[in-house]
């Protein structure tokens, strides 16, 4: 399937729970490397004990496009992969910048974690 150029879209949003990984990674793997709308993962997980953010990794380890980790204040429409900081919130302000939050969680049952209301 031919994609319009320019493309119609801003971005697409691909939003997963933990157990979603495999079919994340897929998606992006089958992304062609001239894919030309931004591309957001974001995904239900806690944060690392050494702050480092494996699904960046992993992605980039599968994806034909450049991954990055979506930062406070970097814009938001970057070609390739960005994928939203774990255990974090994400929005564009009215420029097109990355806006990032840390959420608040709390222990659910059996110390599964979710995000506090």
């Amino acid at each position: 399937m031919a994609v319009a150029f320019p493309p119609r879209y801003g971005r697409v949003v691909i939003v997963a729970s933990l157990g979603g990984l495999d079919v994340v990674t897929r998606i992006v793997a089958a992304l062609p490397a001239s894919y030309p709308i931004p591309v957001v993962v974001v995904q239900h997980r806690g944060r690392t004990s050494d702050g480092r953010d494996p699904l960046s990794t992993i992605l980039a380890y599968k994806s034909q496009l450049p991954v990055q980790l979506a930062g406070a204040g970097g814009r938001s429409d970057q070609v390739g992969i960005t994928v939203v900081p774990a255990q974090s919130t994400a929005t564009i302000d009215g420029v097109g910048r990355w806006r990032i939050a840390d959420a608040r969680w709390d222990a659910g049952p059996r110390g599964n974690q979710r995000p506090h209301r």
